[in-house]
């Protein structure tokens, strides 16, 4: 008896539901609030991303575009061993700015060990080179992936370090013809 009634309510009430316009009407809505809700969030990401790091001063302007910053951490990160910089990126905080640091490191690497010693050297070298120790809020490390030995061949990662000089040709170079 109970089941009976709570079934002739729900199929009374809930008709609308099986209606054919009504789960278009739904459809489209739903997709609307979804291009509304995506819209928002990369209006809101890409206010939070920076091109540039700058910082005001009497004279003017000191800016630090995002190539200079990647250089600049790709060679800290040079002096640890089995590690190498894969991606960086500025993202604004109230007062100052957040780097975050993608990684790529081998298996035998001592993590723990690096992100301090690394954090410690960016700020070091970010007030003695920059003056912008005071601008960094925070260093986000993140390590994107960890290589295997046998998947390295074709990696960029290095065991011995990069920068070697160009080798030399040994066939003479012809000397250049008289200007006249």
């Amino acid at each position: 008896m109970l089941v009976e009634k709570l079934r002739s309510c729900c199929q009374q009430y809930l008709a609308i539901f099986n209606d054919g316009n009504f789960l278009l009407g739904f459809s489209v809505g739903a997709a609307v609030l979804l291009l509304l809700f995506l819209l928002f969030w990369l209006v809101l990401s890409r206010r939070r991303r920076c091109s540039a790091l700058v910082m005001e001063e009497e004279g003017g302007q000191f800016v630090l575009s995002i190539s200079t910053l990647r250089t600049f951490m790709r060679h800290i990160v040079l002096e640890f061993p089995r590690t190498e910089l894969k991606n960086l990126s500025i993202r604004k905080k109230s007062d100052g700015v957040t780097l975050k640091m993608h990684l790529l490191v081998f298996p035998d690497t001592d993590i723990i060990a690096i992100r301090n010693k690394m954090r410690e050297r960016i700020l070091a070298d970010a007030e003695s080179k920059f003056g912008i120790s005071g601008k960094i809020q925070g260093i986000d490390i993140k390590i994107d992936k960890m290589i295997d030995d046998e998947d390295s061949a074709g990696e960029s990662l290095r065991a011995e370090p990069r920068h070697s000089a160009p080798a030399k040709s040994s066939a003479p170079v012809p000397p250049l013809p008289p200007v006249k």
